[in-house]
């Protein structure tokens, strides 16, 4: 694939939860994903992250993930910036750490803001909006729930930024056929 000619580096911005970790079973994820070795581990969130989500007591413990490291190694091998967007924030090191995500080297975690209570994760696309007009690049966003959010005004700013918005089953997360799509994407930015 190699650079694509006009722009630095395009960003995929990641959610983690229902996009890499996924939510359902063994036998689902086989079936539907097109993917191949699925893995089963766990991870704790960092203090700073456990303080700002103190109210939810579920981050005080490991938290289980299902991932596959199939498509681990094809993200990693794609010409992207990775960029986290997820409630984990700083705690990425230790997801990376537990799901042996060894070859990702080009990545970095946005920080943003809840949105208000019953839409919290409406606070990232004010991040990802405000990301891309520091950094105007070609991106794809995976994200099992956020893109609600992204209004047509949000949309409106970021006139003729290509762009990719994937919405994976959390059940599932990404499938061989997000991947392809990330490809071609990837493949029509190089013309």
């Amino acid at each position: 694939m190699g650079d694509c000619k006009g722009y630095s580096l395009p960003a995929l911005y990641l959610d983690w939860d229902g996009v890499i970790n996924f939510f359902g079973s063994r036998s689902q994820y086989r079936k539907r994903s097109g993917l191949s070795y699925m893995r089963r581990g766990s991870a704790s969130p960092r203090q700073n992250t456990r303080d700002r989500l103190s109210h939810d007591t579920s981050f005080f413990k490991a938290y289980p993930q299902n991932w596959s490291a199939e498509l681990l190694r094809k993200l990693a091998a794609l010409p992207l910036e990775v960029v986290f967007l997820s409630t984990w924030r700083d705690s990425f090191p230790e997801l990376i750490r537990a799901t042996q995500w060894n070859d990702l080297e080009n990545y970095r975690i946005l920080d943003w803001t809840d949105g208000p209570k019953g839409s919290e994760h409406s606070g990232k696309v004010p991040a990802l909006v405000a990301d891309q007009l520091a950094n105007p690049r070609p991106f794809i966003w995976a994200d099992d729930e956020a893109h609600s959010f992204y209004t047509e005004a949000d949309r409106a700013m970021l006139q003729g930024t290509p762009q990719l918005l994937l919405a994976p089953d959390e059940n599932i997360g990404l499938t061989m056929d997000d991947y392809l799509a990330m490809v071609k994407f990837l493949d029509g930015l190089r013309g």
